[in-house]
């Protein structure tokens, strides 16, 4: 069974990354720039603190030393029945009293007049009521000289008129910094509330935006997967850069179906190609003579090995009469099936020529003509070695084609007459080769496949490795096996066409 494609979405790990920049880039900030407020508030706080508390201590010291002068001039111009409606009492003075004086007795502040050495007239004043301070801006101690906490780190002192009295104002850093750090508190808190809640609802609403268009094209994606290859993407809004994307994925897929399509053309032409190739190969290897009858003492064998494509190569023994018989062998240029059917109209054409009223000279006149009305358009031509067998006598012309080897008592002779090729022009004369076959004559006529097959390295065959190989053959089929061997099953550009006759 196939294996289950994975699905996978965006949105967890969409959501992480959103997440991830809210803390990064909003709240770790944000934290930070509070808490650094918090400091220089903190600092700020001090030194507010410290203003206040000499603005307040220098108020009240400067209040209730008004007071006590006030109580002392009461104290020297009352009558007896007025202090006694003002609540002033009879207090045994200390030895080292002044006339006038204000001295603190337990939690009460007395300031009275001496009128005997140890008898004196007092008003009596609760310290925490005329120490009171009304709502102060921050925690704040108010005593007298040695009445507050020695734990307060900031205190002020101040001396109350004409008393040897002195006011003490204090507070801590630490009662500062709480009191700071409450509204760092109640800030962060509120800023946590607003970022959960609003900003919240926001990102939630901004995160189902942003996400359609991810999931669209993920959907798409999949689709196409699928096998729906007409899928395509459709812009969302607050898309941005994934509407981007996604019509670069619709260009993509609409490219790579092009390329699909014109691949499938290109395949069906090549098959159509190879096909038309293969039938062009049996075509032209069924016209190839099966078997060739010796003639004249002399034996004739053949060897052909086509190359990828179909080519112009062709040869033949024709009969012209009871003692003779029209050799070919040639090669049409270029490959392809023109080639191929060029090459079988020449050889139909040598055929038709080959009569037993006419010479070498007539025949190749006549072909090259009727040759020269098939190619004179299309910029085909052909090289052909022809020879007529005339009981022991072999006359040859060469036009183009690379000259036949004749081994002759170990030596190798080469035979061309160097005529130009058929299908160029018009000729009327061409030079005709003669030579006389004798008894162990070798002759091997060849297409320029064989001198051009070449190895892995690309190194050509060549004429003398050619030479070398007729001087120990003993048939076409022997040369051909050497031109195997040598390409060790290199694919060849050219077909290769051997005749091989042996008197």
């Amino acid at each position: 069974m196939p294996k289950e494609r994975k699905k996978f979405t965006f949105s967890g790990n969409l959501a992480r990354r959103i997440l991830f920049i809210c803390v990064a880039v909003l709240i770790l900030p944000l934290t930070l720039h509070s808490i650094f407020l918090y400091r220089q508030e903190v600092l700020l706080q001090e030194r507010d603190v410290r203003a206040s508390m000499k603005a307040i201590g220098a108020e009240l010291a400067r209040a209730l030393g008004h007071q006590i002068e006030l109580e002392w001039t009461v104290l020297d111009s009352a009558t007896p029945a007025l202090l006694n409606q003002l609540r002033v009492e009879s207090w045994t003075a200390p030895a080292n009293a002044r006339l006038h004086f204000a001295l603190v007795s337990g939690s009460d502040l007395l300031v009275g007049k001496r009128e005997e050495a140890r008898v004196a007239k007092v008003f009596r004043h609760p310290l925490s009521q005329i120490l009171l301070i009304q709502d102060p801006p921050f925690p704040i101690d108010v005593g007298l000289a040695g009445t507050l906490p020695r734990n307060e780190q900031w205190i002020e002192q101040f001396s109350i008129g004409e008393t040897q009295l002195q006011l003490e104002v204090g507070t801590s850093s630490e009662r500062i910094a709480n009191l700071q750090c409450k509204w760092l508190l109640l800030r962060v808190g509120l800023f946590l509330f607003l970022l959960i809640f609003v900003g919240g609802t926001i990102i939630w609403w901004l995160y189902r935006k942003l996400t359609s268009p991810l999931n669209a094209l993920q959907l798409t994606m999949e689709r196409v997967a699928e096998g729906a290859v007409h899928s395509r993407y459709v812009p969302k809004w607050l898309g941005f850069e994934i509407n981007d994307i996604g019509e670069k994925f619709n260009e993509t897929l609409d490219l790579v179906l092009e390329h699909q399509a014109e691949a499938q053309r290109e395949r069906s032409k090549r098959e159509q190609m190879a096909f038309e190739l293969k039938i062009g190969r049996e075509i032209q290897a069924s016209l190839f003579p099966s078997h060739i009858e010796p003639f004249a003492g002399v034996h004739i064998s053949a060897a052909y090995l086509p190359a990828k494509e179909v080519g112009g190569d062709f040869y033949d023994v024709f009969p012209m009469s009871k003692d003779s018989r029209l050799i070919a062998i040639g090669d049409v240029s270029d490959k392809g099936i023109s080639a191929c059917l060029y090459s079988l109209g020449l050889r139909s054409t040598l055929r038709a020529c080959a009569r037993s009223d006419c010479n070498l000279l007539d025949i190749a006149r006549q072909a090259n003509d009727l040759f020269l009305l098939d190619v004179q358009e299309s910029g085909f031509f052909a090289t052909l070695w022809l020879a007529v067998l005339n009981n022991e006598k072999l006359q040859y012309v060469s036009f183009g084609h690379p000259p036949a080897l004749l081994k002759r008592n170990g030596e190798i002779l080469e035979l061309s007459t160097h005529g130009s090729a058929f299908g160029l022009m018009e000729q009327r004369e061409f030079k005709i080769g003669e030579i006389e076959l004798l008894d162990g004559d070798v002759m091997l006529l060849y297409t320029d496949g064989a001198i051009e097959a070449h190895d892995a390295n690309q190194t050509l065959f060549g004429m003398e490795r050619l030479k070398q190989t007729l001087q120990s053959a003993s048939s076409a089929s022997a040369v051909l096996k050497e031109l195997v061997f040598f390409s060790q099953n290199t694919p060849q550009h050219d077909d290769i066409a051997l005749l091989f006759l042996q008197k």
